[in-house]
Order: C-alpha cells, then structure tokens, then sequence
C-alpha cells in the first residue's frame, strides 16, 4: 500500500480530470471514493475481525495481508461491483429508480470501478518499485 496520502492524491487528481471532462460532481466524487475504497474494506474487514477500531493494531496485525489479497483481488472486484449493477437494474425494474436515474447509475458504478482500478495500480506499482529499488524510504 503506497500510503493514504498517494491514494488521496491521485483520487484528487483523477477526480479533478473527470470534472473538467464531464462537469459532473458526482462523478467525481466516485472516482475519488472509489480510489479510496480498497482500503476502507480492508479496514473495515479487520475491525470486524478484531473487534477495534485501533488503526495502527489493525494495520500491524497478521491478517493485514490477507485482507489486503482479499481486497486487491479479481474475484471480490468483480463481485462486489456486479453486485451493484445488479442492485441498480432490481431497483429499475420494480420502478424504485426511473430510466434516467438508472443510466446515471450505471455511469456513478463505472467511475467507482475506475477508481478501485486506479488504487489496485498504484498498489502493484508500489511492490515493483520497491522489489528493484530498495533504497526508496517506505514513507513515500
């Protein structure tokens, strides 16, 4: 994990792009959350675990890589983001949301995805950097 503080530059960064594109805030704020994401359900699964909202004894404990592979991995992406479409089209379909609202859904589902693909990048950026380069200080 490269650092809260990398997450949170690059989620700005990128929902900044996405406004200047679209001029829609909401997208935006999916690509950032979504850049986010990723770690906050890593958290949130080893809280539940341990049973303590203790940042730092959650981030040292052993299961921290197990949560991060959980995460990171393909088939909780996949699952987690279907999961919501499905969500989206059972609420179109017994007309909770309207068609309009529905094809902005999709749209909000498709950013939130770009952001987690964007934190999962810079997370294996992050281990190829420092399996060749050594000397780079681990706060970066």
């Amino acid at each position: 994990m490269p650092g809260a503080l990398i997450h949170i530059a690059a989620g700005l960064l990128s929902a900044f792009i996405v406004f200047r594109l679209y001029k829609k805030l909401e997208f935006s704020l999916a690509i950032f959350l979504g850049n986010l994401l990723p770690d906050v359900i890593k958290i949130s699964f080893l809280a539940m675990y341990h049973k303590n909202l203790d940042l730092t004894g959650l981030i040292q404990s052993n299961y921290h890589h197990f949560t991060h592979g959980l995460a990171n991995g393909l088939w909780f992406t996949l699952v987690f983001f279907i999961f919501w479409i499905v969500l989206g089209w059972l609420l179109y379909h017994y007309h909770f949301v309207k068609k309009k609202k529905f094809y902005e859904w999709e749209e909000l589902i498709i950013f939130l995805l770009i952001g987690y693909i964007i934190h999962i990048a810079l997370d294996s950026l992050e281990v190829f950097i420092y399996a060749f380069l050594p000397s780079i200080p681990i706060w970066l």
